[in-house]
């Protein structure tokens, strides 16, 4: 493709990804992540899933809260018109919690609370599950009740 001069777009970069993820070729996906980057790609809500859940079933916690930076400085230092989704917060809080970082869960359900977001079944589901691995089932129970 690129010896036939065709530029790829982000949608061929995230489909490379994907086949990574699929594949469990961790390395591989990031270092094509780190080329759309530096290429200068603005990296699409579909990259940050990809990569968020590539890492998160490496179990690679670090780099997972690596990949939270970009999502987050994308839209507030105005790079693009970019904003994470819930689904993307969620995939962030599953992220964090299986690694432990409850600080880090706790900041990103304040911040979808802050960026007015609407809380879905999975971010629910996410969020529960992280509450009753601290063993904070009151919490559980009031996040349960929540109107």
């Amino acid at each position: 493709m690129v010896c036939r001069n065709i530029v790829p777009s982000i949608i061929t970069y995230n489909t490379l990804l994907d086949g990574y993820n699929m594949n469990w070729s961790t390395k591989e996906a990031m270092d094509l992540f780190d080329e759309i980057i530096k290429k200068g790609f603005k990296p699409s809500l579909v990259t940050y899933h990809i990569m968020i859940d590539t890492l998160l079933l490496a179990g690679l916690c670090e780099d997972i809260l690596r990949i939270e930076e970009p999502v987050n400085s994308f839209h507030l230092y105005g790079r693009g018109k970019l904003r994470p989704d819930i689904d993307v917060y969620a995939i962030l809080m599953a992220g964090v919690i299986k690694c432990g970082k409850f600080g880090a869960a706790k900041f990103l359900s304040h911040e979808v609370t802050m960026k007015g977001l609407q809380l879905n079944i999975r971010m629910y589901t996410v969020m529960i599950n992280g509450l009753c691995k601290q063993g904070l089932l009151t919490e559980v129970k009031e996040l349960f009740l929540e109107k």
